[in-house]
């Protein structure tokens, strides 16, 4: 797993496109065998991908978007569907690159533990972490900066 998180506006689906991008170049055959979830991150949403001739590559953009904090993630929806993900993922080695705002490992997978009263799915996460890759991109937003020069730029044009 690839997991990029951060604020809004760092740059991380971009550099998620990048990557993905890269694999293209050196294995073309994986862009009709990938799968992308933007925003909708559910079990049923994503089955397809496991189903569909062992998708090598899934892509999750913005998981859990729509949530102020990892706090505010349900634990009968939204968790029980990253578990049951986890799972899935542990058995097909599949390669996930992840973008989300919230911190990973001391945060949605903390979360989960906080629900993993058996620790089997806990357990699976440590071990796909222990290969993974979590980056945290910093930076001020990039729309922010653009929509400032935007504006910065309409001014002298009146």
């Amino acid at each position: 797993m690839i997991i990029l998180w951060g604020n809004p506006g760092v740059g991380k689906t971009h550099l998620q496109e990048a990557i993905v991008n890269h694999i293209a170049q050196v294995n073309p055959a994986v862009l009709a065998r990938l799968y992308l979830s933007r925003y909708d991150f559910t079990l049923e949403n994503l089955s397809s991908a496991f189903s569909y001739g062992g998708c090598p590559v899934i892509l999750i953009d913005d998981m859990y978007a729509r949530h102020q904090s990892v706090e505010s993630l349900h634990p009968n929806t939204d968790l029980d569907s990253f578990k049951k993900f986890i799972s899935r993922v542990y058995e097909n080695r599949c390669l996930v690159i992840v973008t989300t705002n919230f911190q990973f490992k001391d945060g949605i997978l903390q979360r989960v533990k906080s629900i993993d009263k058996i620790g089997r799915v806990t357990s699976r996460m440590n071990e796909l972490m222990a290969c993974s890759g979590e980056i945290h991109l910093k930076g001020p937003d990039y729309r922010c900066i653009l929509a400032d020069e935007k504006l910065d730029s309409d001014l002298f044009a009146i």
